[in-house]
């Protein structure tokens, strides 16, 4: 039979990830389960269940010191990694500074925060509705001179401002103070406190990152307008000929294809009247400019006559085909594509009409 000591190692093993969410009696329930289900016979005997248990709780005690737990609160101290292969430089800018001032004193730049849609709006009244301290985050805020008038401009929480401004029962508000002396260094400081948040949209941080004078944002809105493409200002605006909300998906084939190449790309959605100019387009007209399936197999000329205005339809034809061929939306939208200009030309000693 299994000695206590190597079922103890084996447990341990599993409870290392845990133990820390763990109370006695759980870890002593847990122990028990798992000789019960991995060692059955090791089970039946009560000496050996105590002994593990023992075993177990020695190991625990051993990790827990080995990783600076203290035994009697359960609780690790904030202690530094090694830096021996890091290159680490000086920190950029200067700590920013905690304030306490009413939210009713602070502006907000439209130069790159996004607008108050209808679901801001509501998202601002419900939070509004209920407050709560315990879940707040002080505002990220930056102190600026304008006609010799020094004011805070949020930069990140423009919606718990708003929602605190708001409330009857506040007039303090904790905010963190940054240094930046310039309308880019505003916009960049929102870029980097935006970049993984989810509720940032695309527009806004390409808007942010132009302010900010990104070298890729500028690439891309280079592309865009020279291809006749224009990047909408709000997700809801896209509804004409060569507007787009795709700046993800246009700036991901630039990283792949180049920007001349992405601007032809673009260029033939424009003259073929798309709008608006959605990722399927973008991600289908890469794919009949470079796929090995669809070379040769197509005129330009040809094919941007036959999709003009046809968006929609090719579209949808695409994905019906979608369940005899399988493959990706924007590969079948450019095999419709490339299907349309061939239906689209004249047979061999016909002229069209």
């Amino acid at each position: 039979m299994t000695t206590p000591d190597a079922i103890a190692e084996i447990i341990v093993a599993d409870l290392l990830g845990t133990i820390s969410n763990r109370s006695d009696d759980e870890t002593v329930a847990f122990i028990a389960s798992a000789i019960s289900s991995k060692f059955p016979e090791a089970g039946k005997d009560p000496a050996t269940v105590k002994s593990v248990i023992r075993v177990v709780n020695e190991l625990i005690r051993e990790h827990k010191l080995a990783a600076g737990i203290d035994p009697g609160t359960g609780l690790r101290p904030v202690k530094p990694i090694s830096t021996t292969s890091l290159d680490i430089s000086l920190p950029e800018n200067v700590m920013p500074v905690f304030e306490i001032v009413d939210p009713a004193t602070l502006w907000i730049d439209d130069a790159y925060q996004r607008s108050l849609s209808p679901r801001s709006l509501k998202k601002i009244a419900q939070m509004t509705e209920s407050w709560d301290w315990n879940a707040y985050q002080p505002l990220t805020c930056v102190k600026v001179e304008i006609d010799g008038k020094s004011i805070l401009k949020i930069v990140d929480g423009q919606h718990r401002g708003i929602a605190a401004c708001s409330h009857p029962g506040i007039r303090e508000l904790p905010i963190m103070i940054h240094s930046t002396e310039t309308l880019a260094g505003e916009a960049q400081s929102f870029v980097s406190l935006n970049t993984t948040s989810l509720a940032i949209h695309p527009l806004q941080l390409h808007r942010a990152r132009m302010v900010a004078s990104d070298p890729d944002a500028q690439t891309l809105q280079n592309v865009c307008d020279k291809a006749g493409v224009k990047i909408c200002k709000y997700p809801g605006d896209p509804k004409e000929v060569g507007e787009t909300t795709a700046v993800n998906c246009i700036a991901a084939v630039i990283d792949r294809r180049g920007a001349r190449l992405t601007g032809e790309m673009l260029e033939l959605l424009v003259r073929a009247e798309f709008g608006p100019v959605g990722a399927n387009d973008v991600r289908a007209a890469e794919y009949l400019m470079t796929a090995e399936e669809l070379r040769g197999k197509f005129k330009m000329p040809d094919l941007i006559e036959a999709i003009r205005g046809r968006k929609t339809e090719l579209e949808r034809e695409a994905r019906q085909n979608m369940v005899a061929l399988g493959g990706a939306v924007f590969k079948n939208i450019a095999r419709a594509w490339v299907a349309a200009s061939r239906k689209r030309r004249p047979a061999a000693g016909k002229v069209a009409a």
